[in-house]
């Protein structure tokens, strides 16, 4: 949808003059660029000052129907040397925002979380391509629902988290990733990390005591006096909780679950409140 209209915008801009010259200082297309050549859609990447000099020779002497992309914005003095150009040129410096508003996008009316949506557009944007135009409304129908689109599988990058935590928070981290996971963590099962102040492993023992300590409370029907009250999540996401632990349990991750487990048993005591209640493990 989106390559098609960009295709179907610029061409229309062409037939009008004959250069585009298209500002996008955020790189907001850039991730987009490869699949508008793949289109048959003509244009020419400038990516450095020492390049306008060519280009504005080319346009002046021998224009062709051409989109110019720029990398700094329409004001920049830069541009300055294509001021004999604009005359003869198209303007196109829409932000992505803008662009798929303009075709009908509806986003989230929310401030907050619109600001964190236009933050990591660019890549849900390359994500949208050949996906169908029912694509974005599933994604921006929820913050979480962006964050599921930007992570991939959650489930499997949660239990990549617990079974490996440095790696895989070295991968949240180089793909600008590691706050939606984090997001997520919060808002499916009520768990707070702290990346800044907590080392990855002391994260995953927090992670794995949460778990195992919302099934403890549930399975034993709520108990009046549990050791750990402070640390059940919200009752509405305790059933997530507890499906999320029988699949990690039922996974080959379990051997990290057996050792984290034993990790933080002097910390909560579990087996201890267990043997004291006759609570039967599952």
């Amino acid at each position: 949808m989106l390559i098609t209209a960009l295709k179907k915008h610029f061409q229309g801009l062409l037939k009008a003059r004959f250069t585009v010259l298209w500002f996008d200082p955020e790189g907001d297309f850039l991730p987009l660029l490869e699949e508008l050549y793949a289109s048959g859609l003509s244009i020419r990447r400038i990516e450095s000052k020492g390049q306008l000099i060519r280009l504005r020779a080319d346009l002046l002497h021998s224009p062709t129907p051409t989109v110019i992309y720029l990398p700094w914005k329409r004001d920049a003095s830069e541009t300055d040397l294509l001021t004999p150009i604009f005359p003869l040129a198209s303007i196109f410096n829409d932000t992505l925002f803008r662009f798929l508003s303009d075709q009908g996008v509806a986003f989230p009316e929310d401030a907050k979380t619109r600001a964190a949506i236009k933050d990591v557009l660019p890549r849900i944007a390359k994500q949208s391509i050949g996906k169908g135009e029912g694509y974005w409304k599933k994604v921006l129908s929820s913050l979480d629902a962006v964050r599921e689109e930007l992570l991939g599988d959650f489930g499997e990058k949660l239990l990549d988290y617990l079974a490996l935590p440095a790696q895989t928070h070295t991968y949240l981290k180089k793909n600008e990733i590691e706050t939606f996971f984090f997001g997520l963590l919060a808002s499916r099962y009520g768990f707070e990390g702290d990346p800044i102040n907590e080392t990855p492993e002391a994260i995953a023992r927090r992670l794995t005591a949460h778990f195992v300590i919302a099934r403890a409370y549930s399975t034993a029907e709520n108990p009046v006096g549990f050791p750990f009250e402070k640390l059940i999540p919200p009752a509405h996401l305790q059933e997530s909780c507890e499906a999320f632990l029988r699949r990690w349990q039922d996974s080959s991750y379990v051997s990290a679950f057996n050792r984290l487990a034993e990790q933080i048993e002097s910390q909560y005591s579990l087996k201890k409140w267990i043997n004291t209640s006759r609570l039967k493990q599952p």
